[in-house]
């Protein structure tokens, strides 16, 4: 509550110190489409929170189940405690932005001060209140209780998260076009603006909600862990004391990042992740010292310390082929002058080896853990995972904001020398954490995943004690179920992708023709009504898969059994760990090439090799940024929505 407040206040602070002069014509557009957009988006969510409540309610009343209300009471809670930071962001997106870049102007210290607080007051807002919440709702109905929450989180985050990275992809496709008619491609033409705003979405709210659906994955985990080997009350807590380590670390290396900056801004916000983790291990390590929590505190402790060392190998080998300074990047930035192929291959070649390697850390790490502490160790190497999930956010949220002012004033020209070079350095600080990108949101979701599936199974399979998982025809018919329903909805996002392209393409046209003077540069475009009609299409497209992801796990335990069910789980977590990985650092490594091509590096954006980079980019987009945090997002609903399934159906 605490650290909930600390965000609090830095929120309020810079919402209510703001500036109230003229925004620029530009972000006066970019915040018409931010409130276009959540209108939507709250529009079509309360459509589903109703029915999902209704359902709900429903099988509350057949089956006279009274978990299933203390799942309705936690459901609808969680949906205030996810909401609430999510208003809170949208309120600092529209006045920020303007002030930040006024600021800039003059100096680059109090600039880099004024984000660095605002990126802190997002992620101690996301995760303190969502573990406030959390709290409450264990203390009062328990981790089966749990189970509605988590609902509500990976919801909103669905709604967030996928919702976000369609609308930016398909405005950013449509934007790359080949125009005719001498239909240009700057801020005059509507997909233009909405890329933008659809990119600061996706990367800020889509990724720390992607975050915070993790994040609530492992800590249920970890509570049906404790759960499951029946331990005492004052053990029951150690899930809660752990995440509170974790945040306060992360508010000491916040600190500490404050502390820096009378000295130098140089690799500011790496020191604050490393820093933050050695806090971390470091106060674990002394409360599993003084704390006799069981008879093995090594063990356990060891498993912690493996998570935290996994997320940080895996953060490593994503920074060996996705930093900017780095070969891998130079090397597909120069193959571009040969054309899309050779630096689309290149960075496909560095994928699949980074894929590699990470499920080489996820083996390790669950192996590990599971062989020093059964399931109790892999609930706790999923906390230590997900112990670095503040500083993830922070860190993202401030490189997404400096690379959105970055992109601004390639539009709006730059008063003075020092205007640019204090936005070059911003910029530059923000690409200091590339390494946060969708490849680590990935992973982390993956590892989460898999711990509460394997949990899950022991609960429905209590001779499943040592996890041996017998394949049996049950579940060779459930993995069946999720192969099938994994490219079904591949298909419907792509055919979705296309017609969204289609609509906002045929939008662009409209105002172009019938907007007089829009062509002159004389008029501005109308972003409200692209920004309605690239929402409803983003929107819409998920009514056929949103039905399949509700109604598909409650049919197959309904029909079937729990073997089925978890069949089907595991098969969509399969072949979510072999594509969405890979991909998300596929269309990383090709925007990185992009943004240095951007900046004047490998020749500069006036040759070939940046026409060639911008079509390896766009395709690959489509995996990295569109399709894989969909796979991860639908992953973790199918999940939750099953678990609410075994839950009332087979054991109400």
């Amino acid at each position: 509550m605490t650290l909930s407040g600390i965000g609090g206040f830095l929120a309020y602070r810079h919402i209510h110190q703001s500036r109230q002069d003229r925004l620029p014509t530009l972000i006066q557009l970019l915040q018409d489409g931010y409130r276009v957009f959540f209108k939507e988006m709250a529009r079509k969510l309360a459509w589903v929170v109703i029915g999902m409540t209704i359902l709900l309610a429903g099988l509350a009343y057949v089956l006279e189940s009274s978990i299933i209300v203390y799942n309705i009471i936690s459901f609808l809670l969680g949906l205030v405690f996810i909401g609430l930071p999510s208003l809170t962001a949208l309120s600092l997106i529209m006045t920020l932005v303007p002030n930040l870049s006024d600021l800039l102007k003059r100096q680059n210290k109090k600039s880099t001060i004024l984000l660095l607080n605002t990126s802190a007051a997002l992620a101690f807002l996301f995760l303190g209140l969502l573990f406030t919440g959390a709290l409450l709702v264990d203390w009062y109905f328990g981790v089966v209780g749990m189970i509605g929450f988590v609902l509500a989180v990976v919801l909103v985050a669905f709604f967030l998260r996928s919702a976000a990275t369609l609308y930016q992809g398909a405005a950013q496709l449509t934007r790359d076009l080949r125009w005719k008619d001498g239909i240009p491609v700057d801020e005059r033409n509507p997909a233009t603006v909405l890329a933008m705003l659809g990119r600061y979405l996706s990367e800020i709210l889509g990724f720390s909600s992607d975050l915070m659906s993790s994040y609530m994955f492992g800590f249920v985990a970890s509570l049906f862990a404790m759960d499951l080997i029946g331990v005492h009350s004052e053990v029951q807590s150690l899930p809660f004391i752990l995440i509170s380590i974790a945040l306060g670390s992360a508010l000491l290396g916040f600190g500490m990042s404050r502390f820096q900056l009378r000295f130098t801004s140089q690799n500011l916000l790496v020191n604050m992740i490393y820093f933050s983790v050695l806090i971390n291990i470091t106060a674990v390590s002394l409360l599993f010292y003084f704390i006799p929590f069981f008879d093995y505190n090594l063990p356990l402790f060891l498993s912690y310390v493996l998570g935290v060392l996994g997320i940080v190998g895996v953060g490593l080998i994503i920074d060996s082929v996705s930093n900017p300074h780095k070969n891998p990047i130079k090397e597909i930035s120069l193959s571009a002058q040969f054309g899309i192929v050779p630096p689309f291959l290149k960075s496909y070649s560095n994928a699949c080896y980074s894929n590699g390697l990470m499920i080489l850390v996820l083996i390790l790490v669950m192996g590990g853990s599971y062989m020093l502490a059964s399931f109790l160790g892999i609930a706790l190497s999923t906390l230590g995972v997900l112990s670095v999930s503040t500083v993830l956010i922070l860190g993202k949220v401030f490189s997404a904001i400096s690379k959105h002012i970055y992109t601004l004033h390639s539009f709006i020209p730059m008063e003075t020398n020092q205007h640019e070079s204090n936005t070059q350095t911003l910029y530059q600080q923000g690409l200091g954490v590339s390494v946060i990108g969708n490849g680590l949101s990935a992973m982390i979701g993956i590892f989460s995943t898999i711990s509460l599936l394997t949990l899950v199974y022991i609960a429905f399979h209590q001779d499943a004690i040592n996890i041996r998982i017998v394949l049996d025809t049950w579940m060779l018919l459930g993995i069946g179920f999720g192969v099938s329903f994994f490219y079904l909805y591949l298909s419907w996002i792509s055919h979705g992708l296309n017609r969204s392209i289609r609509g906002l393409k045929d939008e662009v046209i409209r105002q172009f023709k019938e907007l007089p003077f829009l062509l002159e540069n004389n008029a501005h475009a109308d972003i409200k009504k692209a920004s309605q009609i690239q929402s409803r299409y983003t929107f819409d497209l998920f009514r056929l898969p949103g039905i399949v992801i509700v109604l598909g796990p409650i049919l197959l335990a309904y029909f079937f059994n729990a073997s089925v069910v978890f069949g089907s789980l595991l098969s969509v977590w399969i072949l979510a760990v072999c594509n969405s990985y890979t991909w998300a650092n596929y269309a990383d490594m090709n925007d990185t090439a992009f943004r240095l091509l951007l900046s004047g590096r490998y020749s500069g954006s006036e040759f070939d090799n940046f026409k060639h980079i911008v079509g390896s980019r766009n395709i690959t987009s489509i995996f990295g940024n569109i399709l894989a945090p969909n796979i991860i997002m639908m992953m973790k609903a199918v999940t939750i929505v099953s678990m609410v399934a075994l839950i009332v159906l087979l054991y109400p």
